[in-house]
Protein backbone atom coordinates (compact mmCIF):
# COMPACT_ATOMS: atom_id res chain seq x y z
CA UNK A 1 0.00 0.00 0.00
CA UNK A 2 1.19 3.51 -0.82
CA UNK A 3 1.60 5.30 2.52
CA UNK A 4 2.21 8.66 0.79
CA UNK A 5 -1.47 9.06 -0.11
CA UNK A 6 -3.59 11.75 1.51
CA UNK A 7 -5.07 10.34 4.66
CA UNK A 8 -8.69 9.26 4.11
CA UNK A 9 -9.65 10.76 7.49
CA UNK A 10 -9.62 14.22 5.89
CA UNK A 11 -6.84 15.70 8.04
CA UNK A 12 -4.96 17.05 4.98
CA UNK A 13 -1.89 15.11 6.16
CA UNK A 14 -0.36 12.16 4.37
CA UNK A 15 -1.44 8.76 5.65
CA UNK A 16 2.11 7.84 6.72
CA UNK A 17 2.20 10.56 9.40
CA UNK A 18 -1.51 10.64 10.21
CA UNK A 19 -3.42 7.39 10.81
CA UNK A 20 -0.76 4.88 9.73
CA UNK A 21 1.10 4.91 13.10
CA UNK A 22 -2.18 4.03 14.85
CA UNK A 23 -2.94 1.28 12.32
CA UNK A 24 0.47 -0.33 12.77
CA UNK A 25 0.37 -0.06 16.56
CA UNK A 26 3.44 2.19 16.60
CA UNK A 27 1.49 5.00 18.26
CA UNK A 28 -1.89 4.67 19.98
CA UNK A 29 -4.48 7.37 19.36
CA UNK A 30 -3.78 10.30 21.68
CA UNK A 31 -7.49 10.96 22.27
CA UNK A 32 -10.94 9.83 21.16
CA UNK A 33 -10.92 12.35 18.30
CA UNK A 34 -7.77 10.76 16.85
CA UNK A 35 -9.20 7.29 17.40
CA UNK A 36 -12.39 8.26 15.55
CA UNK A 37 -10.35 9.52 12.59
CA UNK A 38 -8.16 6.41 12.55
CA UNK A 39 -11.22 4.12 12.71
CA UNK A 40 -12.86 5.95 9.80
CA UNK A 41 -9.59 5.69 7.87
CA UNK A 42 -9.45 1.95 8.64
CA UNK A 43 -12.95 1.52 7.19
CA UNK A 44 -11.92 3.48 4.08
CA UNK A 45 -8.83 1.26 3.68
CA UNK A 46 -10.65 -1.94 4.68
CA UNK A 47 -8.37 -2.50 7.66
CA UNK A 48 -10.98 -4.48 9.60
CA UNK A 49 -8.51 -6.00 12.07
CA UNK A 50 -7.72 -2.48 13.32
CA UNK A 51 -11.40 -1.67 13.67
CA UNK A 52 -11.92 -4.73 15.87
CA UNK A 53 -8.78 -3.96 17.89
CA UNK A 54 -10.13 -0.50 18.76
CA UNK A 55 -13.40 -1.70 20.28
CA UNK A 56 -13.69 -2.05 24.04
CA UNK A 57 -12.80 -5.56 25.24
CA UNK A 58 -16.39 -6.57 26.01
CA UNK A 59 -17.60 -5.76 22.49
CA UNK A 60 -14.40 -6.95 20.77
CA UNK A 61 -14.91 -10.48 22.13
CA UNK A 62 -18.07 -10.90 20.03
CA UNK A 63 -16.69 -9.54 16.74
CA UNK A 64 -14.83 -11.08 13.83
CA UNK A 65 -13.13 -9.60 10.78
CA UNK A 66 -15.25 -11.58 8.30
CA UNK A 67 -18.49 -10.18 9.73
CA UNK A 68 -17.29 -6.59 9.45
CA UNK A 69 -15.86 -7.22 5.97
CA UNK A 70 -19.13 -8.74 4.75
CA UNK A 71 -21.17 -5.85 6.14
CA UNK A 72 -18.82 -3.23 4.64
CA UNK A 73 -17.53 -4.81 1.41
CA UNK A 74 -19.77 -2.91 -1.02
CA UNK A 75 -19.32 0.40 0.78
CA UNK A 76 -16.93 3.13 -0.37
CA UNK A 77 -16.16 5.71 2.32
CA UNK A 78 -15.76 9.20 0.84
CA UNK A 79 -15.57 11.88 3.53
CA UNK A 80 -15.54 12.44 7.26
CA UNK A 81 -16.56 15.55 9.17
CA UNK A 82 -16.11 15.73 12.92
CA UNK A 83 -18.89 17.97 14.20
CA UNK A 84 -18.21 17.87 17.93
CA UNK A 85 -15.65 16.34 20.26
CA UNK A 86 -16.15 16.26 24.01
CA UNK A 87 -13.66 14.50 26.24
CA UNK A 88 -13.77 13.94 29.98
CA UNK A 89 -11.20 12.08 32.09
CA UNK A 90 -11.92 8.48 31.00
CA UNK A 91 -14.81 8.93 28.53
CA UNK A 92 -15.49 10.91 25.39
CA UNK A 93 -18.12 11.50 22.74
CA UNK A 94 -17.48 12.32 19.11
CA UNK A 95 -20.29 13.49 16.85
CA UNK A 96 -19.51 13.01 13.18
CA UNK A 97 -20.95 12.74 9.71
CA UNK A 98 -19.46 10.27 7.22
CA UNK A 99 -20.39 10.18 3.55
CA UNK A 100 -20.30 6.88 1.72
CA UNK A 101 -21.30 5.32 -1.58
CA UNK A 102 -23.25 2.07 -1.62
CA UNK A 103 -24.81 0.52 -4.74
CA UNK A 104 -24.33 3.78 -6.69
CA UNK A 105 -26.22 5.77 -4.04
CA UNK A 106 -24.70 8.37 -1.72
CA UNK A 107 -25.50 8.27 2.00
CA UNK A 108 -24.77 10.39 5.03
CA UNK A 109 -24.17 8.60 8.32
CA UNK A 110 -24.60 10.84 11.37
CA UNK A 111 -23.45 9.28 14.63
CA UNK A 112 -22.69 10.07 18.25
CA UNK A 113 -19.83 7.72 19.15
CA UNK A 114 -18.92 6.87 22.74
CA UNK A 115 -15.36 6.10 23.83
CA UNK A 116 -13.65 4.97 27.03
CA UNK A 117 -10.10 4.56 28.22
CA UNK A 118 -9.29 0.89 28.69
CA UNK A 119 -5.78 -0.44 29.39
CA UNK A 120 -4.46 3.12 28.95
CA UNK A 121 -5.82 3.37 25.39
CA UNK A 122 -8.91 4.95 23.93
CA UNK A 123 -11.52 2.41 22.77
CA UNK A 124 -14.79 2.73 20.88
CA UNK A 125 -17.81 1.41 22.79
CA UNK A 126 -20.92 2.18 20.75
CA UNK A 127 -22.64 4.73 18.54
CA UNK A 128 -26.10 6.23 18.34
CA UNK A 129 -27.53 7.30 14.98
CA UNK A 130 -28.20 10.99 14.60
CA UNK A 131 -31.04 12.81 12.89
CA UNK A 132 -28.93 13.68 9.84
CA UNK A 133 -28.53 10.03 8.74
CA UNK A 134 -30.08 9.79 5.28
CA UNK A 135 -29.72 8.94 1.63
CA UNK A 136 -28.40 11.98 -0.23
CA UNK A 137 -30.37 13.22 -3.20
CA UNK A 138 -27.59 14.41 -5.49
CA UNK A 139 -27.48 14.94 -9.24
CA UNK A 140 -24.60 14.14 -11.55
CA UNK A 141 -23.70 17.86 -11.80
CA UNK A 142 -23.42 18.41 -8.03
CA UNK A 143 -20.01 18.64 -6.41
CA UNK A 144 -18.79 15.22 -5.39
CA UNK A 145 -19.17 14.59 -1.64
CA UNK A 146 -15.61 13.20 -1.51
CA UNK A 147 -14.44 16.85 -1.62
CA UNK A 148 -12.34 16.37 -4.75
CA UNK A 149 -13.74 19.57 -6.23
CA UNK A 150 -15.05 17.64 -9.24
CA UNK A 151 -18.64 17.05 -10.26
CA UNK A 152 -20.14 13.70 -9.31
CA UNK A 153 -20.31 12.56 -12.95
CA UNK A 154 -16.52 13.06 -13.29
CA UNK A 155 -15.63 11.57 -9.91
CA UNK A 156 -17.25 8.99 -7.59
CA UNK A 157 -20.51 8.79 -9.54
CA UNK A 158 -18.88 7.74 -12.80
Amino acid sequence: MNTNISCPCGSAKIYLVCCHPCHTGDQPAVDAHALMRSRYCAYALQNYAYIIATYDSKTRASLCVDDIRQHDEDCRWLALEIIRFEQRMQTAEVEFVAIYLLNKQFYKMHEYSEFIVEDNQWRYTFGRSGAKTARLALSRNDSCPCKSGKKIKKCCGS
